[in-house]
């Protein structure tokens, strides 16, 4: 696993430390960081666009429904509510995410165990400062 690790982080062209803490930190990172993105970029798609890019199959579906429901309600603002609306949205996933990994440094040690690799994750007490870094070095959704 270790080796994948590493080899995940380099796709990412990310220096890799020495430390196996700051290894486990920035692979902590970089999917804390995917899942900020994948949200962002699926929330941001109902905004942005009118249509799903694939038509569904079942238009009577729920997911269906909920989803053309979304484009039609944001296909009414202008941009500057477009701009506003997804500010908004990266503001609080990023916040809810800051908030949970500051409670997490208050509380507990974060340690990822592989077969061959063992980190501490938050060795330095400070994964909600790390976030930004993480969002700076793994971000899509600037």
């Amino acid at each position: 696993m270790r080796d994948k690790i590493i080899s995940f982080l380099r796709t990412k062209n990310i220096e890799i430390p020495d430390n196996e803490n700051e290894i486990i930190n920035l692979f902590l990172g970089a999917s804390i960081v995917g899942k900020i993105d994948y949200w962002l970029e699926r929330s941001f798609d109902f905004i942005d666009n009118e249509k799903p890019k694939t038509p569904f199959e079942r238009e009577w579906s729920e997911v269906a429904k909920e989803d053309k429901a979304y484009r039609t309600n944001f296909a009414q603002l202008d941009n500057e509510a477009k701009t506003q609306l997804k500010k908004l949205l990266q503001e609080t996933i990023e916040g809810v995410m800051f908030s949970t990994l500051s409670e997490l440094n208050e509380n507990w040690s974060i340690c990822l165990d592989t077969n061959n690799m063992k980190g501490n994750a938050n060795e330095n007490r400070e994964l909600n400062t790390d976030l930004w870094k993480w969002i700076d070095l793994f971000g899509q959704n600037e």
